[in-house]
């Protein structure tokens, strides 16, 4: 695990646990692709002065389908120990692949169910140099609660046909998604896009270009227009029907 908080969105979850929804004697679908939740989407989460001795945030349980493709799908928060770590989850759980030869064939054609737990744990107990990285990580999360990351969106249109359009190859049913992070500017533009995670890297810039799109209502702090940062969206391509 890294302990760089400026480098904050690089910190990943320590533990995850998968859990298949059917019966133990049937193959277990081969994950291809499963990124955590980056700090830098729950950071918001974690009261500066009540920061976990032992580093441990909270967990998530997630229920989805696997279409045969591998792709997840119909993603449903089933239980969590804090609402707020909840919009994190499911947006890099959308970002999860499996190997479609490893999927068992559904009953009825309907998508394989499947759960997860996400353990959120900022850092492990007792590790070298905890002080110091607790003394950062109070300084971070302050930053953060000042910047806000409550934007208020104006105008969020869907990414453009033509940017994306090279990526389809047939008509058959295909989900993707793109997971972005971004600030906003004190004149409600997004700026600084990153990728924070895909199911294709094709679909990558037509998701960037579409948040270049996007306004957002100002933020005002003591009358003045302010920046918020760290915003994060997943942002869904769906190709044919299913």
């Amino acid at each position: 695990m890294r302990r760089s908080i400026l480098g904050i969105t690089t910190l990943l979850l320590s533990c995850m646990s998968i859990a298949p929804a059917f019966a133990a004697e049937e193959k277990t679908p081969e994950p291809l692709q499963q990124p955590a939740p980056p700090l830098g989407m729950y950071l918001h989460c974690v009261a500066p002065d009540a920061i976990p001795e032992d580093g441990y945030v909270g967990s998530v349980d997630v229920a989805y389908g696997l279409t045969r493709t591998g792709r997840t799908i119909d993603l449903e928060v089933t239980s969590s120990t804090d609402p707020c770590l909840e919009d994190s989850a499911t947006k890099m759980v959308g970002l999860w692949i499996y190997n479609p030869r490893s999927i068992p064939k559904p009953k009825r054609g309907a998508p394989l169910q499947m759960n997860a737990t996400l353990k959120y744990q900022l850092f492990e107990d007792n590790a070298a140099n905890q002080e110091e990285y607790l003394i950062r990580l109070r300084e971070a999360i302050i930053v953060r609660r000042k910047t806000g990351n409550d934007a208020v969106p104006e105008r969020r249109k869907p990414p453009a046909l033509n940017d994306f359009r090279d990526c389809i190859r047939s008509a058959d049913f295909r989900l993707e998604r793109v997971v972005v992070a971004f600030d906003v500017s004190p004149e409600g533009k997004p700026v600084n896009t990153r990728i924070l995670g895909s199911t294709s890297k094709c679909f990558e810039k037509a998701a960037i270009r579409s948040v270049e799109r996007w306004t957002y209502a100002p933020r005002m702090i003591d009358g003045k227009p302010a920046a918020h940062t760290d915003i994060t969206s997943s942002i869904e391509f769906q190709i044919g029907e299913r």
